[in-house]
């Protein structure tokens, strides 16, 4: 894997749904039978607090992320971005967490 390969943060989910590349909501479904089988469940992990801007909810339920202002966007601009809602524009956090400063990530 590249830097070139990689859309964006593998963190930032767009939907919570099984990708079709790896075989949709049908794959999902013959695993959790076949885990069955064997007396195991399948236990998934679901981040809230890790999504894209392009998730449905920050059009449908902007109030669900943090907001941001003009002034944090100029001085931290790694911790927020402009996202074009349906009713005009809004700044949220993205990135990270602008109360939990941590150093950069890096990508090798």
């Amino acid at each position: 894997m590249k830097k070139e390969d990689i859309g964006g943060s593998g963190f930032a989910i767009a939907d919570y749904t099984v990708s079709k590349e790896l075989g949709g909501e049908e794959v999902l479904a013959r695993l959790r039978s076949r885990l069955k089988k064997f007396g195991l469940k399948l236990m998934l992990d679901f981040v809230p607090n890790h999504m894209g801007p392009d998730h449905p909810w920050v059009q449908s339920h902007p109030e669900y992320f943090v907001s941001g202002t003009e002034e944090g966007l100029q001085h931290q601009p790694q911790n927020y971005t402009r996202v074009k809602l349906s009713q005009g524009e809004r700044i949220l956090a993205y990135g990270r967490d602008p109360y939990l400063m941590a150093g950069p990530i890096r990508i090798n």
